[in-house]
Order: structure tokens, then C-alpha cells, then sequence
């Protein structure tokens, strides 16, 4: 029974006993399921199923913005907090807010909301008021761990300062200089650690998926030294050339020894300045080139198709060009 102001003490008292019945034989990760299901019937019932309907016609592309949306919240602690050293304040040891805070050079009000936050992520714990890094974030946000997170924070960090100024890139058509490798002036650095970083994981999976020719001599630029160190395990007769703007040259020789490119296995390493028509790329005869990002740069002066044309130039016969 029901009453004008909604069900009676009965009812309620029944639907909790079923609910409570029912939920007790499901596991954890349908009762989630279950009760976004009983929501619907909570109030417009009509229009919420005409909502489920439209939402689970895009479920994909729905779940994928949801959760970009919802998450963001929590990216913009994670790199507040790495941003300000907050996982390396925590590196020696428990400690408690206020003098967290101090190391930081924030206001302690500030460190407990964003401790709060990191705590609510598993990626502190706190113990008598004292805060220190889980097992999880001491491994993945030390930035010597082979598993760190670092390089793409840094990657994260350089879109998010970037973000002022894409209104202006818009008007006016020019990349902000922060996310452009070409300019000196950037975050070079950031980009090319966290995108070679990356590129040691996925390049992984691309090796073991596709059937390679054999692979005697190559090109790579400074994006993808880490996939030419994957590139030279895979085939022990490989060697490889290095071709870039000069500035990204000079960064090559540390990211060598980031992923152990062997010195006998480098024919050449060179600059050059960037217009695939005019430059020369080592001695012009290779199994395999690697481009990065060339097929989307500069569209109006068909700069990827110029690259396009200038790797089959340089292939040998049945060799691959990677964009």
C-alpha cells in the first residue's frame, strides 16, 4: 500500500528485505549494475529508459568520455602532486601534514586536501596522522623504476600547461610551443622521454604482432630510439641510423644509454634540417624507416606525403616504412 506522499512503512519495509535478499546472492560487481537498473524506476521512468536506450546505442564511445570526464578530477591531483614533489617528500618516510606542507612551500590546509585525495587513490596511507606512499606509488612514481610513471607524467604536465594556449593555436594555426619538439624553447625533453618511454612498451607488442622482414640496416629519429633498442634485440645483425633536427641529435646519445643501444651497432648518427626533399638520410638504403608524427605535420605543404615519398626513396627492395 501507499499512501499520497509516497509508500507506506510496509513497503518500504518489504522492498528492503527483498533488496536485501537479492543482493545477498549477487557478487559485488553486478550489485553496481543492479541498483543503476533500480534507478531508473526511482522517478521518470519514461524518459530514464529513453536515456539508458540512447546510452547503451554509443556505450563505447559513452564510457570513454564518462569516465575522461569524471577522472579528471583525480589526474589534476596526481599532477598537482607531482608537480609540487609531493611522492619525493614522502620518499624518507611517514610524515604529517604540516611539515609535508612545509617541504612543499604550501599551505597545510592545501597538503591534507591533496593528501585526502591521493589517500581516497591508494596511493597513500596514513597511520596515527602520519602519511607515507604505498607499496604501488613508492614503485610506479619513482622515476628509476622500470615501471615508472614518471615520463608520462611529464608528458601529462606539458598538456596541461599547454592548455592556455590552445585557443590561441586555434585562431591562429600555430602549435604551442610547449608541445612542439621543434622548438627549442619547449619542453623537448618531456616529450621525447615520455614518447620514447611509451614507445618501449607498445613497441613490444608491435614487434611480436607483425611478420618483419629481415632487418640488416634502419633509420629511426629521436622519438624512437627506444623502439630501435627493442628493434636491435630482435634482430642481432641489425644496426641502426639516427636522423633528426640538430637540438633533437644532441638528446639521441643520453637516450641511447637510457635503453642500451650497443655503440657498435650505430652506423651513423646525423642532423639535418628537416625538408625530406632536400636532406639526405645517412647512406639512403635501408630495411625499415621509423617516422613519428611526420604524416600529420605541416598538411598545407604536404610535408608527410614529402616523407612519404622520401622513405620509399631510401627503402630497399621489400623493405617497410613505419608512420
Amino acid at each position: 500500500m501507499s499512501t499520497p506522499d509516497g509508500p507506506s512503512k510496509i513497503t518500504r519495509r518489504l522492498r528492503s528485505r527483498v533488496k536485501t535478499a537479492v543482493e545477498d546472492r549477487i557478487p559485488n560487481g553486478w550489485q553496481s549494475r543492479l541498483g543503476m537498473l533500480r534507478g531508473i524506476f526511482v522517478q521518470d521512468t519514461t524518459r530514464q529508459l529513453g536515456r539508458l536506450t540512447t546510452v547503451l546505442r554509443h556505450l563505447k564511445d559513452y564510457r570513454r568520455i564518462d569516465r575522461a570526464l569524471f577522472y579528471h578530477r583525480y589526474a589534476a591531483s596526481l599532477l598537482l602532486a607531482y608537480h609540487l614533489g609531493l611522492f619525493e617528500a614522502l620518499d624518507g618516510g611517514p610524515r604529517e601534514p604540516d611539515t609535508i606542507a612545509r617541504r612543499l612551500r604550501i599551505r597545510p590546509e592545501a597538503a591534507r586536501n591533496l593528501l585526502q585525495i591521493l589517500l581516497s587513490q591508494n596511493l597513500v596511507r596514513c597511520t596515527e596522522g602520519r602519511y607515507e606512499l604505498t607499496e604501488f606509488a613508492a614503485e610506479f612514481f619513482n622515476p628509476d623504476s622500470d615501471v615508472s610513471l614518471v615520463p608520462m607524467l611529464e608528458v601529462a604536465e606539458t598538456y596541461a600547461r599547454a592548455y592556455p594556449h590552445f585557443f590561441d593555436a586555434a585562431e591562429s594555426g600555430a602549435a604551442p610551443g610547449l608541445l612542439d619538439v621543434f622548438d627549442e624553447e619547449g619542453r623537448v625533453d618531456a616529450l621525447l622521454t615520455g614518447v620514447n618511454s611509451y614507445l618501449d612498451q607498445a613497441g613490444r607488442e608491435l614487434i611480436a604482432r607483425v611478420d618483419w622482414p629481415d632487418i640488416r640496416h634502419f633509420i629511426v629519429g629521436s622519438m624512437g630510439v627506444s623502439f630501435s633498442s627493442l628493434l636491435l634485440s630482435e634482430f642481432p645483425h641489425a644496426r641502426v641510423t639516427y636522423g633528426c633536427l640538430p637540438h633533437l641529435v644532441e638528446r639521441i646519445p643520453h637516450l641511447r644509454r637510457r635503453y642500451d643501444v650497443p655503440p657498435d651497432r650505430v652506423v651513423d648518427m646525423h642532423a639535418h634540417g628537416g625538408e625530406p626533399d632536400e636532406d639526405r638520410w645517412g647512406r639512403e638504403a635501408f630495411d625499415l624507416v621509423f617516422l613519428t608524427k611526420k604524416m600529420i605535420l605541416d598538411p598545407e605543404n604536404h610535408l608527410g606525403e614529402k616523407f612519404a615519398r622520401k622513405a620509399h626513396h631510401v627503402l630497399q627492395p621489400g623493405g617497410v616504412a613505419l608512420f
